[in-house]
């Protein structure tokens, strides 16, 4: 999504969501005691969007739930200002697409500390390249 002052990174799709939340449903309707692990593994999963307001000079990040958007949602704002690095930490218990998962970390500089911005998994190459994605726009705020 692009607008004046806004560009955002979309979570992509949920495969792991949508298929548990299909099995649980066709399933709790034959064997409940079967269906119900599938919707709660399929609720559980999160998606997170980062969207740059350049008006606010803000990053924004939305986690949510990826089966029921408006399932355990959540936002958290910081200013560019605030922003002194991005990193993206290995998750070696958790595993994505075949690949390592990763929490990307924010390394804030107005003593607030490091701050995780995803919630759910994201695999390492996706992570390195949203890392990426946020210190290129923050890089070139900072220089305007």
């Amino acid at each position: 999504m692009t607008g004046t002052g806004h560009s955002t990174i979309k979570a992509e799709p949920n495969t792991l969501a949508n298929i548990f939340g299909m099995v649980g449903c066709v399933c709790c309707f034959l064997c409940p005691c079967l269906g119900c692990p599938f919707l709660t593994v399929a609720l559980l999963q999160k998606s997170t969007d980062f969207q740059f307001d350049d008006n606010k000079r803000e990053l924004i990040v939305h986690n949510y739930g990826s089966l029921l958007n408006s399932c355990c949602s959540s936002t958290m704002e910081y200013s560019y200002d605030s922003i002194a690095d991005i990193q993206v930490e290995v998750d070696p218990t958790s595993t994505v697409n075949g690949e390592n998962g990763c929490h990307i970390i924010l390394e804030s500089n107005d003593g607030s500390g490091a701050h995780t911005l995803n919630r759910g998994f994201i695999a390492i190459s996706k992570g390195n390249r949203i890392a990426q994605s946020i210190k290129n726009k923050i890089g070139e705020q900072q220089e305007h």
